[in-house]
C-alpha cells in the first residue's frame, strides 16, 4: 500500500477489500486494484479494477425514493417512520420499497475525472473515461469515454478491433516488470509485442481487509506479489 501507513496511523474501515500497492484517500479505504489511486472516498462500491485513476469529489446516488406513489416521502411506506412521526400505527402503508442503493462495480484501468456522479448499480467498463463533473446514468462500455449531465458518448479510446484484442489480452494482468519493457505510451507498437508474448507471467488477484493488510505489515516488510 502506498503511502506505506507510520506506526499509530489509524484508517476508517469500510468493510472493502483490495490489492497491494495501492494509493487511498488519507486515512480511508476503498476497493482498489493494484497500481489503483482514488482521491475520493464514495460507496456503496463493489469492486474498483487494476491501474485505475480516480479524482476528486466523485460521488454514488443516494438512497432511492418511489417516483410512482402518491407521494415520494418515506413516511409513507416505512412503518417505523411513520409510528416515530405521528405516535400510531397503521396498516394502510404502501408494499415495502427497496430505497438502498446498489453498489457499482468498475472495471481496469479507468479514469474518472474530478466532481463525477454515478447512478447507483451501474458497471463502469475497462478502459473507460468519465469526463470531469460527468453525471454517469447508466453502464460506461469499455474504452468509451463519457461526459455531461446526463453523461453522453464522446468517443471510444480505440477502434473495435483494437479494443476487443485488449480485453482479450487482459494486460492488466500481467507482471508490471514485463510491461515495463514493452511501449505502453504506444498502442500500435505495444499490443502486437503483448500478443506475441509465450505465457507471460500473469499475477493474480490477492485482496486483503484493512485488518490484515497493517497485521501482516506489523509482522513483516511489504511482500512482493505472488506470481501465477
Amino acid at each position: 500500500m502506498f503511502p506505506k501507513p507510520a506506526p499509530g496511523d489509524s484508517f476508517i474501515d469500510h468493510g472493502c477489500r483490495f490489492e497491494y500497492r495501492v494509493q487511498f484517500p488519507y486515512g480511508q479505504t476503498m476497493p482498489l486494484g493494484a497500481y489503483s489511486y482514488s482521491h475520493s472516498v464514495f460507496a456503496p462500491c463493489e469492486r474498483i479494477g487494476r491501474y485505475c485513476s480516480i479524482g476528486k469529489n466523485v460521488s454514488v446516488f443516494g438512497h432511492h425514493h418511489p417516483l410512482d406513489h402518491m407521494s415520494t416521502n418515506p413516511v409513507f411506506y416505512k412503518p417505523k417512520r411513520f409510528r416515530k412521526l405521528t405516535g400510531t400505527t397503521t396498516e394502510h402503508l404502501g408494499p415495502a420499497f427497496q430505497e438502498t442503493p446498489a453498489p457499482v462495480h468498475i472495471g481496469h484501468d479507468v479514469w474518472i475525472g474530478d466532481d463525477v456522479t454515478l447512478r447507483d448499480g451501474i458497471t463502469i467498463g475497462d478502459g473507460a473515461v468519465l469526463a470531469a463533473n460527468a453525471v454517469v446514468t447508466r453502464d460506461v462500455e469499455p474504452y468509451e469515454i463519457v461526459g455531461g449531465n446526463p453523461c453522453k458518448h464522446i468517443r471510444y479510446r480505440f477502434d473495435a478491433d483494437t479494443i476487443a484484442r485488449f480485453l482479450a489480452i487482459k494486460w492488466w494482468e500481467i507482471d508490471i516488470q514485463i510491461l515495463n519493457q514493452l511501449p505502453m505510451h504506444d498502442p500500435v507498437e505495444c499490443l502486437p509485442q503483448l500478443e506475441a508474448l509465450d505465457a507471460p507471467r500473469r499475477i493474480p488477484e490477492e485482496r486483503y481487509s484493512i485488518e490484515e493488510l497493517l497485521a501482516e505489515q506489523r509482522a513483516q516488510p511489504l511482500p512482493a506479489p505472488k506470481q501465477a
